[in-house]
């Protein structure tokens, strides 16, 4: 399993730091982690071809990580190099058929073509399902409503799993429990507490409850002073802290 940070920022520009997306690799298949406004090119930066993303896992609805829905299948159905039938599986929270609906009756025939085929799947906290390379469940978060966690289980028992967007939950430190890798978000800054995001102490605590043996520490928004998260979080956790960046890529051997 190879973990490529895409975006490692929020709604709110920054240097170097786009919307959120995560690519996950796993024997030889992609799964895109959400994927907000940027994330495509990013997947071309980063060497990758978005041709090959079969799956795409969304944790809600908001621009920041759904925005680049729609360029991508406006990419595959102008693309020449797609020539045959193309199937894209998404998984996403309940309400994303609704919305993406919206978003086909909007663009119309631009995104709608009869080589594309996009298979939307609804899920709530605590299900699960499979995809060809990986076991998948759901879990809970605090954040808007609807939205999921996602806990990814590869054919060697590597196990990562992914928050999105969350405050503080023991119910998500719960469902994370036995995470090889763990990419949480610690959107706030320090003393700046927001009930449905967290700071790097929320964050930190989550860490120690699920038992995390190696925590990515990403979604920072612009205030974050990113020196300042360590000596934070080694309060409270003490696996291997990573500090998310545009272009990380963290691998996983098997258990």
């Amino acid at each position: 399993m190879k973990i490529t940070v895409l975006g490692s920022g929020t709604c709110i520009p920054a240097p170097n730091r786009g919307n959120a997306g995560y690519l996950v690799e796993i024997d030889g298949q992609y799964i895109l982690l959400d994927g907000g406004s940027g994330a495509l090119r990013k997947i071309a930066d980063f060497g990758y071809d978005y041709r090959e993303i079969r799956n795409v896992f969304y944790t809600h609805l908001h621009p920041d990580h759904t925005m680049d829905y729609i360029p991508m299948l406006f990419a595959l159905k102008n693309d020449p190099e797609i020539t045959d039938y193309h199937e894209i599986n998404v998984a996403a929270p309940v309400g994303f058929k609704d919305f993406a609906q919206q978003l086909h009756n909007l663009y119309g025939q631009w995104t709608a073509s009869e080589n594309i085929q996009v298979a939307i799947r609804e899920f709530a906290p605590h299900e699960a399902f499979h995809v060809e390379c990986a076991s998948v469940s759901t879990g809970p978060v605090y954040h808007s409503e609807g939205s999921i966690a996602y806990k990814i289980t590869d054919t060697s028992g590597n196990i990562l799993v992914y928050s999105g967007d969350t405050g503080y939950s023991a119910a998500f430190a719960s469902f994370a429990t036995g995470a090889d890798v763990l990419i949480l978000e610690s959107a706030l800054p320090v003393g700046d507490p927001y009930e449905k995001h967290c700071t790097p102490s929320d964050a930190a605590k989550m860490a120690a409850m699920a038992g995390a043996r190696t925590t990515i520490l990403t979604h920072f928004y612009p205030q974050v002073d990113v020196d300042t998260i360590p000596a934070i979080v080694r309060q409270h956790y003490h696996g291997e802290l990573l500090l998310a960046y545009d272009g990380l890529s963290y691998s996983l051997t098997g258990n």
